[in-house]
C-alpha cells in the first residue's frame, strides 16, 4: 500500500469518525432535552395529583362524607433514582 492509498484512506476514515463525533453530539443532546422536557411534565403531574387529591377531600367534607385517605405524591429522591439503577444492573 502506497503512501497516497494511505494517506486517503486515513482522511476518509477521520472523515467517517468526525460524522459519528457530530452524531453522537447532536443524540446527547437531544436526549438532555427529552430528559428535561419529562422532569418537568412530572413535576406538573405531582403537582396537578397532589392538587386534586386536596380538592376531591374538600368535596367529599362539603357533602359530610369521610375523606378517602390519599398520601401525596413525591417526586423520587437521587437515592431513590440510585437504588433503581443499581438493581438494573
Amino acid at each position: 500500500m502506497s503512501y497516497t492509498e494511505l494517506g486517503r484512506r486515513v482522511t476518509k476514515l477521520e472523515g467517517r469518525v468526525t460524522d459519528i463525533e457530530e452524531s453522537h453530539g447532536a443524540s446527547i443532546y437531544r436526549l438532555e432535552r427529552r430528559s428535561i422536557r419529562s422532569e418537568l411534565i412530572e413535576s406538573q403531574l405531582v403537582d396537578g395529583v397532589n392538587y386534586l387529591q386536596a380538592g376531591m377531600a374538600r368535596i367529599l367534607q362539603h357533602f359530610g362524607l369521610p375523606p378517602i385517605p390519599f398520601s401525596p405524591i413525591a417526586m423520587p429522591t437521587e437515592e431513590e433514582i440510585d437504588a433503581v439503577l443499581e438493581d438494573q444492573t
